[in-house]
């Protein structure tokens, strides 16, 4: 269906520049970021193990209904995507571009300025969602089925944010990221 150059790209190259970018980000992190008092090596290794294990049946789901070349573009894409982006608000953040600034404080391997698990969760959400709109809305349009995507995934984002930022209320742990509050102008 694909040319041989679409699916060269999406299943050899696309898959070595996110372990490249993997890789490089996790050194970085770990040479350059003080690790943070409340830093947990079990919960690390917890979370990044418990988004890999999710992450794995449902890439045999999307490889078995798109097929190989579309399960890599979409995983790829989304995952390099909204990592990328939630790394640009940190350093934004971080520069005082954007107010208050936040950081993760919980990951044990890292792609650019956030833990792996940030673009892996945002890939499970939306394929789940693009899955579940298919299934529920096959006669819409394609620009429906994007717009209630979207939707389904920003009322995810705001319903997790608040309970992800206080998870050491319920557990006593540290918290997977931590805001850090400036003061006005």
């Amino acid at each position: 269906m694909y040319n041989s150059r679409i699916n060269n790209f999406a299943l050899r190259y696309l898959p070595l520049l996110f372990i490249f970018i993997t890789v490089i980000s996790t050194i970085v992190h770990y040479t350059t970021t003080e690790l943070k008092s409340s830093f947990s090596l079990k919960n690390s290794i917890s979370i990044d193990l418990i988004s890999i294990l999710l992450l794995i049946p449902l890439l045999i789901h999307c490889s078995k209904k798109l097929g190989k070349t579309r399960a890599s573009l979409l995983f790829f894409t989304a995952s390099i995507f909204m990592a990328g982006l939630e790394s640009l608000w940190v350093i934004l953040g971080k520069l005082k571009i954007l107010g208050d600034s936040y950081d993760y404080g919980v990951g044990l391997i890292w792609f650019f300025d956030v833990p792996l698990m940030i673009g892996i969760g945002w890939f499970l959400w939306i394929y789940v969602y693009y899955y579940l709109v298919s299934q529920v809305f096959s006669k819409s349009s394609l620009l429906t089925k994007s717009f209630l995507c979207g939707l389904f995934g920003l009322l995810t984002d705001l319903w997790i944010d608040p309970s992800v930022v206080n998870y050491h209320l319920v557990n006593g742990a540290e918290t997977i990221w931590e805001w850090q509050a400036t003061t006005g102008p």
